[in-house]
C-alpha cells in the first residue's frame, strides 16, 4: 500500500511517505502544504493528516482536500483528524449547566472548555491562556488529560520545567530584532508585527470542523461517502498497526479529536 502522512509532525510511520513543514530526513521530507503536494496524480491509496486542517483557513483547507483528491489513486482512501466542535461545544454545555447548579468543580472545568472552543483561534502568544490556566490549576489535571490526551502531558511537562535565566542565541537574536524595529517602526508597530508573525507561525487555528462541515468540505473536494471512525477503526488496511492515532495498548492520542474518512471514487463520473 502506498499512503501518505501530511504534516505528520513527531508521529509517523516508516512504512508510510512522511511530510511536514520540517523534515527530518530520512524518516520525514521537508513540504510546505500551502504550496500544494510534491507528488503526481494517483500516487497514493491511503493519505492521512492529522490536527493540520484547522490550522489552515477555510480556502485553504479547500485546497489541501483537493490536493489530497489529485494525489490519491481511483478508491483510494482519505483519513483526516480535526479538534471536534460538536464534542467540544457538547462538554462545554455539560459543564455550564453543572457550574450554574454550584459545582465548584465544574465550574471550573468550564473555564476550560471556554479555552478549548476560543484560546487556539484568538491567542497572540503562544501558549495562550492554556499554559496559564494549567499553572494555576493543577488540580484539573486529571480533567484535562482525558480531554487531550497526549498533547495534554506535553503540556504539563512544559509548565513544570523551571524557567531558566540563560538565553540561547536564537533568544538573543530574537531579542535583538524586536529592538531595532522598535527604534524603526514605534512599541506599536513592532507589537502588531510580532502578533502577525506568531499568528503565521503555525501554532492558532484558523477554523474549526464538527461532523456536518467536515463531510459536506470532503464532498466539495469530490470524495465520497464521508464517515466518521474511531481512532482504532478505519478502512485503510492495517490501520491499527500503525499507531498513528492510538498507541499500542489502544489508548487514543488524541481523544478530542473528529475521526473521519472519505473515497475517491473507483472511477470518473461514479
Amino acid at each position: 500500500m502506498r499512503a501518505l502522512n501530511i504534516g505528520c509532525g513527531r508521529r509517523f510511520h516508516p512504512a508510510w511517505t512522511n511530510i511536514d513543514l520540517i523534515g527530518r530526513p530520512p524518516e520525514v521530507l521537508s513540504c510546505d502544504i500551502t504550496n500544494g503536494l510534491p507528488f503526481a496524480d494517483n500516487s497514493f491509496d491511503a493519505a492521512y493528516h492529522s490536527h493540520v486542517l484547522e490550522h489552515l483557513d477555510t480556502e485553504e483547507g479547500a485546497r489541501l482536500l483537493g490536493e489530497c483528491f489529485r494525489v490519491l489513486a481511483p478508491g483510494g482512501i482519505l483519513r483526516i483528524a480535526v479538534p471536534d466542535l460538536e464534542q467540544i461545544s457538547r462538554t462545554y454545555m455539560q459543564k455550564l449547566e453543572a457550574g450554574l447548579a454550584g459545582d465548584a468543580t465544574a465550574a471550573r472545568e468550564c473555564e476550560w472548555m471556554r479555552l478549548e472552543l476560543t484560546d487556539q483561534l484568538t491567542r497572540e502568544r503562544s501558549g495562550g491562556g492554556m499554559i496559564a490556566f494549567l499553572r494555576a490549576h493543577p488540580e484539573l489535571e486529571h480533567f484535562i488529560m482525558e480531554r487531550l490526551g497526549e498533547e495534554a502531558r506535553a503540556m504539563f511537562a512544559s509548565v513544570r520545567k523551571t524557567p531558566s535565566s540563560k538565553k540561547n542565541i536564537h533568544g538573543v537574536l530574537r531579542d535583538l530584532k524586536k529592538g531595532s524595529r522598535r527604534m524603526v517602526l514605534g512599541s506599536q508597530w513592532n507589537e502588531a508585527l510580532a502578533i502577525g508573525e506568531f499568528r503565521k507561525s503555525g501554532e492558532v487555528h484558523r477554523t474549526m470542523y464538527d461532523r456536518l462541515r467536515l463531510a459536506e468540505a470532503l464532498k466539495a473536494a469530490g470524495f465520497i461517502g464521508p464517515e466518521q471512525q474511531t481512532a482504532n477503526q478505519s478502512h485503510i488496511p492495517d490501520w491499527q498497526t500503525f499507531h498513528l492515532d492510538a498507541l499500542e495498548d489502544g489508548t487514543v492520542i488524541k481523544p478530542d479529536s473528529l475521526f473521519m474518512e472519505a473515497q475517491k471514487p473507483a472511477r470518473s463520473g461514479a
